[in-house]
């Protein structure tokens, strides 16, 4: 038997090092393991060459022992973030789940730009501590039981909000009605984009003029808006007129009313605050 030795090349370059699968699992024969096979090799006067289309194994035939060699190129793994959050999430503790292209494969993860490290698991997972809110990336990279690293490591860019920043409500102390249908107006808004809605409570003052008829507190509502950043949304909230009836007799009478506003404003990221305010009512 001779050595010989086999040059090869493709359009597609793929690292890692030729190696001959062990025993017979390298080698194909015509004629069974028990003959050109049995040396393992099965490369006296290799003939032809195929490679597999993603680069990681080789197939030489043989011209003397009508036998094919099969070599496996031995790669790095991929890495894969398979759940995590990939925008803003209101969770300042996410957990990222992960998976590797090879069985058997260890993991390393870091956050922010820090060096690698053990991920906090349990299995191929990690959760964060408790992190601030703002920007934030988050990468792992696996190695094979051959201890090949992934130099191209799964990344991760997403965002922590934790809540409603620069809530803002504005409603003048008081309120004049007029028409047939009670009325509180307000505008509500925060430094970022906000869902509003709104709802108050209104009920006569104790002792007001006009209040010695007893009645119940009058519930108001508005439709929900929409604020863009940094801007303020105007809401109007209304009664039923059925509602209105008494309370705006009683105010023509001089009584006096005051209403409790109770505003809520939702982040894109879920998180919420309650406004509250009290406007009075003549």
């Amino acid at each position: 038997m001779h050595d010989e030795y086999v040059a090869l090349s493709g359009d597609e370059v793929v690292a890692g090092a030729l190696t001959q699968k062990p025993g017979t699992a390298g080698c194909i024969s015509e004629t069974g393991t028990a003959g050109a096979c049995s040396d393992g090799t099965a490369l006296d006067d290799p003939r032809s060459v195929a490679i597999s289309p993603d680069g990681t194994s080789a197939y030489v035939a043989s011209q003397s022992s009508d036998a094919v060699a099969i070599f496996d190129r031995d790669t790095p793994p991929q890495t894969t973030i398979d759940t995590g959050p990939t925008e803003t999430t209101n969770d300042n503790t996410p957990t990222f789940t992960f998976s590797a292209s090879e069985a058997g494969s260890s993991f390393e993860c870091k956050l922010d730009g820090g060096a690698f490290g053990a991920c906090s698991g349990p299995g191929a997972s990690h959760t964060a501590t408790e992190l601030s809110d703002g920007g934030h990336s988050f990468e792992v990279r696996a190695t094979d039981p051959s201890a090949n690293v992934d130099d191209t490591p799964a990344s991760r860019a997403f965002s922590v909000d934790t809540e409603v920043s620069g809530a803002r409500l504005r409603v003048k102390g008081r309120s004049q009605q007029k028409g047939n249908v009670l009325i509180v107006k307000c505008k509500a808004g925060a430094a970022e984009a906000v869902t509003i809605t709104a709802k108050a409570k209104a009920k006569l003052d104790p002792g007001s003029a006009g209040a010695a008829t007893r009645l119940k507190a009058v519930k108001l509502k508005a439709k929900p808006a929409e604020a863009a950043a940094g801007q303020l949304a105007k809401l109007k909230l209304k009664a039923s007129r059925e509602d209105s009836a008494q309370i705006l007799e009683a105010l023509d009478k001089g009584a006096t009313a005051t209403a409790k506003l109770k505003v809520t404003l939702i982040d894109a990221a879920g998180n919420s605050i309650l406004l509250k305010k009290k406007v009075k009512l003549v």
